[in-house]
């Protein structure tokens, strides 16, 4: 959430903790009862899409993301120098293992997914190179990893968006309990002003914060 949509939020719950402070005016099942329980509903909408919308699964999935990455790459380094050392020994095994020049993720699989069929032909020659047995095995999985952690990001970010298209419609929602609160709190309390007065503090929003201008010189 952004700022004005934090003060716009206290406002509610400050009328939601009004109306429950003053229950006892607004039996069940009248306008005011009715009204009070859907703002207050939406509110709790808010809090629980607002979370969504700052949920740590999007760190968390991206740094299980990176770190997948960071696996994937060391390996194919070291493939790539196994390949180069061997150069010598196997004509133009150097050009098969190169690494990619645009490093992106989509790259870098795709680049893995054709290191693992082509070192097939090579594993043996290239295990000494402290690639150790079953580093084409590593490889894979490394690679399936990767895949399914981006795929996980994916999913994280896509519940991230449709939090944030959820929050803006709440808030409609809740500015229009409010707004009906408003008129019927109004009426209630016509000839009580200490209540109005109560109400127009829990109903106010606040102002945002002034920006302080730099002191001239």
């Amino acid at each position: 959430m952004d700022s004005k949509q934090i003060r716009i939020l206290e406002k509610f719950r400050a009328e939601t903790a009004f109306m429950t402070d003053n229950a006892a005016d607004f039996p069940r099942e009248t306008p005011g009862d009715r009204t009070a329980q859907r703002l207050t509903g939406t509110v709790a909408l808010i809090e629980t899409l607002a979370g969504q919308q700052t949920s740590l699964a999007v760190r968390q999935n991206l740094g299980v993301k990176t770190a997948a990455l960071e696996r994937l790459v060391e390996l194919m380094k070291k493939i790539n120098g196994a390949a180069v050392a061997l150069a010598d020994e196997i004509e133009g095994i150097e050009r098969r293992f190169r690494l990619p020049r645009r490093r992106t993720q989509e790259r870098w699989l795709a680049a893995a997914r054709a290191f693992y069929t082509d070192t097939a032909d090579f594993e043996g020659a290239m295990e000494p190179y402290d690639l150790g047995p079953g580093f084409r095995e590593r490889l894979a999985a490394l690679t399936d990893a990767l895949e399914l952690a981006i795929g996980a990001l994916d999913s994280a970010e896509a519940r991230k968006g449709g939090a944030t298209g959820g929050l803006v419609e709440a808030f409609r929602e809740a500015g229009r309990h409010s707004r009906k609160l408003d008129a019927i709190v109004r009426n209630k309390y016509a000839a009580d002003a200490g209540k109005l007065a109560a109400w127009r503090i829990a109903s106010h929003t606040e102002a945002a914060p002034q920006r302080r201008k730099a002191a001239k010189k």
